[in-house]
């Protein structure tokens, strides 16, 4: 009886340890609809030494409000300013989101002295989202309002 317990938990932590590694590599099949920032027309480098901030943006503003996903493969994406949830008509849209290969390769990193990053007194996210689109209303200003969950604190009044 207790050989048999001593397999079935062996063979129990075998199975959690290959789920685990398997949520550690996420990848999409070809035609899923995903947007892959490595490949046409973003062509991101992910190498940790070209600047990805153009490429990430392109992407972001010809997919928003669409439901996509753009998805980042392992590597370490250098951005040197902020990536907004804005369309190319400058205003906030949701409906995007941002997938990585793993939690623990896929990095989207801030370049060292990026301008508007200096000032601690003045934080500035590198990630800016929207959850709502700026069409809904009671929409303000994020410069009115902070950033990131501040301007969402004040925002849910």
């Amino acid at each position: 009886m207790k050989n048999k317990m001593k397999k079935f938990l062996c063979f129990a932590s075998l199975l959690f340890l290959s789920a685990a590694l398997q949520a550690e590599n996420i990848v999409f099949p070809a035609d899923s609809g995903v947007i892959d920032i490595t490949g046409d027309p973003y062509n991101a480098k992910g190498d940790g030494v070209t600047d990805d901030t153009q490429a990430i943006l392109s992407a972001i503003r010809d997919h928003l409000g669409k439901q996509k996903i753009i998805y980042f493969p392992n590597g370490t994406y250098l951005v040197s300013d902020r990536l907004e949830w804005r369309n190319s008509d400058g205003k906030f849209s949701a409906y995007l989101t941002f997938q990585g290969q793993s939690r623990a390769k896929t990095i989207i990193k801030l370049k060292d002295a990026a301008d508007g990053y200096d000032d601690p007194d003045k934080p500035k996210a590198v990630i800016f989202t929207a959850s709502i689109d700026d069409k809904a209303p009671k929409v303000y200003k994020h410069e009115e309002l902070g950033e990131g969950l501040q301007a969402f604190r004040k925002n849910a009044s």
